[in-house]
């Protein structure tokens, strides 16, 4: 619905998500290597700092959906 979000930060921020899904699947965000599993109702909450600068793409795996461009800047 409207397509992937759009998250800007700056470099040493704290990132917080939570990614809600009617079906199994696993969130990984991308130069980062992190995963989790999501399902219906087991929402996957991820929070981790802002180390490395650019554009990662946060998808669910299983599907290939991206759901989210995280813009981490210096």
């Amino acid at each position: 619905m409207g397509g992937p979000a759009r998250l800007s930060l700056d470099r040493g921020d704290r990132v917080r998500l939570e990614v809600s899904s009617d079906a199994p699947e696993e969130v990984h965000v991308h130069g980062y290597d992190l995963v989790r599993e999501v399902g219906p109702g087991r929402p996957a909450r991820l929070s981790f700092r802002a180390r490395l600068e650019g554009i990662f793409e946060i998808e669910l795996e299983r599907s290939q959906t991206k759901i989210a461009s995280l813009e981490v800047r210096p």
